[in-house]
């Protein structure tokens, strides 16, 4: 039987395979699929923006990393530097440190992330760690010498001044000077009942005291003041008194002089002083009007409350490096001894003590203690290995050895 022409037989035949069935697509399964197409194509840009996104936050993170990251390397090249430095050149250990810990406080002050923050606060304890075994910064174990109470009773003390033989402490309040071995702490009162003394003076043999127009001798074993100098003009408010070689040196804060007030000898076996002496070659002038204390050793020294120290020799100021303003910003009280081979300065606010070379200026250890913060006075003993701190009315003492 012959079969019935179709182009669907036809094409069977010729590929082997059945002719698709068309099918016509209705307009709801239209509306669907392209539903459907454009959900796949937000969840697609959405993968995009999200992995775009991610990778410039990420990129970002890497960028302000960096910074710690070269902090970091540098901290361990460093230390390790500081290690090997330490008992060979201190100065130049300790010098490194601080330019360590500068960049770590100037990282602080660009960075805000808090887990960068908290890194470079774990470099810094790290750099106070090494600072700490190395010896570079130690700790003052303050404990209490004297009380001025068991000199005298109701004594209390705003002021200490000292020499390797005797502390000098002055009540101002009860007007009471005496003196404190500094090695078996037995003290006697020396003077007093003057009223008006603003700073006092250790000498070989007596005490002194600076009022406003006169200084005050207090002889130890006399025991009867006598005026020692008496000027017609005032000196200025906080004006600095010192004895050194028989002499007697005063700052005026407010002229910014330095007078000196030499010894004259004489047959009666007590102090006399010349008329003053402007100090200063002619034509010189500094600027003392910030000077928060002075000591003398053969040269003068001024120590400045912006942290500068100036020395003067025979009428001039010569030149001392300045290395104290990266310890302390604000210092408050320092200590020369003509014996001794260091400048000692104390800073309230760092609540440190530092130690200088006399002849270098170069660092030569510091001293930490929350008691510093308290000081009213400072006095190191390099011949005893001690210093002698005032504290809230009482004598402190720590080993600088």
């Amino acid at each position: 039987m012959r079969e019935k022409f179709s182009f669907e037989n036809l094409f069977g035949k010729t590929f082997g395979v059945k002719q698709p069935k068309l099918r016509l697509v209705n307009e709801e399964e239209k509306t669907l699929r392209h539903k459907s197409y454009q959900t796949s194509a937000v969840i697609l840009v959405f993968l995009i923006g999200f992995i775009a996104t991610f990778g410039f936050i990420k990129k970002q993170a890497f960028v302000k990393e960096q910074p710690v990251i070269k902090l970091e390397k540098k901290a361990d090249y460093v230390l390790a530097e500081i290690t090997g430095l330490a008992k060979v050149d201190s100065a130049r250990a300790m010098g490194m440190a601080l330019d360590l810990k500068k960049s770590i406080e100037d990282s602080r002050g660009n960075i805000k992330d808090k887990n960068l923050l908290k890194r470079l606060e774990s470099l810094q304890q790290k750099l106070d760690s090494v600072q700490s075994e190395l010896g570079l910064v130690r700790r003052a174990k303050l404990a209490e010498f004297l009380d001025p109470n068991l000199v005298k009773e109701g004594m209390g003390a705003e002021i200490l001044v000292g020499n390797n033989e005797n502390l000098l402490i002055f009540d101002p309040q009860n007007n009471i000077l005496a003196t404190v071995s500094p090695i078996d702490r037995s003290g006697r009162v020396v003077g007093g009942g003057i009223e008006g003394i603003k700073n006092a003076a250790l000498g070989r043999n007596s005490a002194f005291g600076i009022k406003e127009d006169r200084i005050v001798e207090f002889p130890f074993e006399s025991g009867e003041s006598t005026e020692a100098v008496k000027e017609e003009e005032r000196w200025g408010d906080g004006s600095l008194l010192v004895w050194f070689g028989g002499s007697l040196y005063v700052v005026d804060i407010t002229s910014s002089e330095i007078l000196k007030y030499p010894a004259v000898e004489n047959t009666s076996g007590k102090s006399e002083f010349g008329s003053r002496r402007r100090w200063f070659k002619p034509g010189l002038n500094y600027d003392l009007s910030d000077a928060a204390g002075v000591e003398v050793d053969g040269d003068i020294w001024v120590l400045h409350r912006d942290g500068v120290i100036s020395r003067f020799r025979n009428g001039s100021r010569i030149s001392f490096k300045q290395v104290l303003a990266d310890f302390i910003s604000e210092p408050d009280f320092h200590s020369v001894s003509p014996e001794g081979d260091k400048i000692w300065v104390l800073g309230r606010k760092e609540k440190k003590v530092v130690a200088l070379n006399k002849e270098t200026g170069e660092f030569e250890g510091v001293w930490e203690a929350e008691e510093f913060g308290k000081a009213q006075g400072l006095v190191v003993n390099e011949k005893l290995g001690k210093m002698f701190v005032l504290i809230e009315g009482k004598i402190y003492v720590a080993n600088i050895k």
